[in-house]
């Protein structure tokens, strides 16, 4: 049976027991990947003590908005304006006309309601919601949407590779209740990877050495050439053009570069609203504390404090 994973924006369902699949395909803690590590595009902050990471939402921010915000001007102005201007117009063709009219501004009102509701997984919420891997205290803290934390520790997590659409894999993981095969809660992981998963368990396995592999830390740290700088501001407009180019492939191929920059450019001012209208995300104060790091951390990884390039070779396959 595939996992029930349907994509960024569906819940997985929870409260019921783990699949076949979800049971047979489980990432394991201890035992290393085929593929290298390597960080992507996913890490906030790092330092001897956690490692922060976006969530699976952040790296599309901006692409309903702006599909979205149009639609709902659209309807809204048409629905102010045109609406009362046929409910007041006279003569029986002109009622007629009304009426029809109002019926058909009532449908752009669904839409417009519609609009709202999906503009609203965008806007009006956090910027983003952070994930925290903790290696000393070797607990994940995860930001929900509604300002609540999830703490669990994380070997207790379970971690699979599933489907997130258009052929894409992610990682997802399940909080689990106390029988170990009851599903309590679910998100996905920040990564994203084609059919060839080598991409998507890189990404993993630098996530799993860092709380598994204490003798890795160096290494990992030293491939941290650049970092989200979301941590305690909100995303710049040419910060999130060059975030969505990069996700439509602009680094990858000259040619990719060019025909991912038309769509990066269009979506960038939908991502810049979505920021805008969003506020940014704090810790607890009792998470920070538990969180606490040397300001003098060799190993502090933010947009203050980054390796050097070329420190660190990608993976061949990432060239």
């Amino acid at each position: 049976m595939k996992p029930l994973f349907t994509g960024p924006i569906v819940n997985n369902p929870v409260n019921r027991p783990l699949t076949d699949y979800e049971i047979e395909n489980r990432l394991s803690h201890k035992e290393r990947s085929p593929s290298p590590p390597w960080y992507q595009l996913s890490v906030i902050r790092m330092n001897s003590t956690y490692l922060e990471c976006t969530d699976t939402l952040f790296s599309t921010k901006g692409i309903m908005t702006t599909i979205t915000l149009p639609l709902m001007s659209m309807s809204t102005w048409l629905l102010v304006l045109w609406g009362p201007y046929t409910l007041l117009s006279r003569g029986p063709i002109e009622k007629y006309l009304s009426v029809s009219l109002f019926s058909f501004f009532g449908g752009i009102f669904l839409i417009w309601l519609g609009t709202y509701l999906n503009l609203s997984k965008e806007c009006l919420r956090y910027t983003h919601t952070p994930i925290r891997f903790n290696r000393k205290t070797r607990k994940v803290y995860m930001l929900r949407w509604d300002g609540t934390v999830m703490v669990e520790p994380w070997e207790r997590l379970h971690f699979i590779p599933v489907p997130s659409g258009f052929g894409n894999w992610k990682i997802g993981c399940h909080r689990l209740a106390k029988d170990n095969n009851t599903i309590l809660e679910s998100f996905i992981m920040p990564y994203m990877a084609d059919k060839d998963k080598r991409f998507l368990f890189s990404q993993w396995e630098f996530v799993r050495r860092y709380m598994e592999e204490p003798d890795e830390l160096p290494h990992l740290a030293d491939q941290v050439e650049s970092v989200m700088a979301i941590y305690d501001r909100r995303e710049t407009w040419l910060m999130g053009l060059k975030r969505l180019w990069l996700e439509f492939g602009g680094g990858t191929h000259w040619i990719m570069a060019i025909l991912a920059f038309p769509f990066a450019f269009l979506f960038s001012f939908g991502r810049w609203v979505a920021f805008h209208t969003c506020w940014i995300p704090r810790w607890p104060i009792e998470v920070e504390a538990k969180c606490a790091f040397f300001p003098d951390d060799p190993y502090l990884r933010d947009r203050k404090h980054l390796a050097k390039p070329g420190t660190v070779k990608k993976p061949g396959f990432m060239r």
